[in-house]
């Protein structure tokens, strides 16, 4: 990712995750992700913001680093959000997985604050994809900037 960019890889391990309805579980440096489970609890609607207008938004599961990790970014543009199912190999550019496991991907850019919104199931059955744990914590990392992805 560009070093320009702001980027925080800031690394939560987050305590036992309580799957009721929903839940905010970052909210630092300008940047927030919060989820609300889906019917049957197999998955959630993740919703990721930041104080951005030009750049783009990420969302790594089940790591402290961006090396091999599972991670969801996107952005808005001219009013369209695109949001792309990936994986890390390191400090740079995510790699889209051969097999898209997001899906009702919306966005908006309101008031200097990008918001991005995807579904994905918590088992995808996908080798690429982390599997989300139930009730138990895990790793999280984000980032955002403000240049074109």
């Amino acid at each position: 990712m560009k070093s320009q960019a702001l980027i925080l890889a800031l690394c939560l391990t987050l305590v036992s995750l309580e799957y009721t309805s929903a839940v905010q579980v970052v909210n630092s440096n300008g940047f927030t992700l919060s989820y609300e489970l889906n019917e049957d609890w197999t998955g959630a609607t993740w919703k990721m913001t930041a104080t951005t207008v030009t750049g783009w938004l990420g969302v790594g599961f089940g790591s402290r680093s961006m090396a091999n990790t599972d991670i969801i970014y996107g952005m808005v543009d001219g009013g369209v959000a695109e949001a792309f199912d990936s994986k890390a190999t390191g400090r740079s550019r995510p790699t889209q997985d051969a097999v898209s496991n997001i899906s009702a991907v919306t966005g908006s850019i309101s008031g200097g604050v990008m918001s991005i919104s995807f579904d994905r199931l918590f088992d995808t059955g996908d080798s690429e994809d982390f599997v989300i744990p139930l009730n138990s914590s895990m790793d999280i990392i984000y980032a955002y900037g403000d240049t074109a992805y």
